[in-house]
């Protein structure tokens, strides 16, 4: 039905730096996004919010819908920017 080279575990990896001035501070956040498990139609989208490492993971989102990855992938970006220093992102984060 679909070829398995749609589904994934490597599709999206962004890299956004964030200057927070108030901190004199810079990070570096991460959004990965893949398929998993890798090639399985029957699997499901993840998204994962990092700052710098795999070690420093702030939020994870898993779905089979494309649009509701758009929407948390928007919202994510959106809190990322807005977000005055890495204590209150992660409180938008989590509501």
């Amino acid at each position: 039905m679909y070829p398995e080279s749609i589904f994934v575990s490597d599709i999206l990896s962004m890299e956004y730096k964030k200057n927070y001035y108030e901190e004199g501070v810079e990070c570096d956040y991460v959004i990965d996004l893949g398929w998993y498990p890798d090639q399985d139609p029957e699997g499901q989208y993840r998204l994962v919010l990092l700052q710098e490492n795999w070690d420093d993971i702030l939020c994870t989102f898993e779905s089979p819908d494309r649009f509701e990855i758009r929407d948390t992938l928007e919202r994510w970006l959106d809190q990322v920017n807005r977000a005055p220093n890495r204590v209150k992102l992660e409180k938008r984060l989590n509501k």
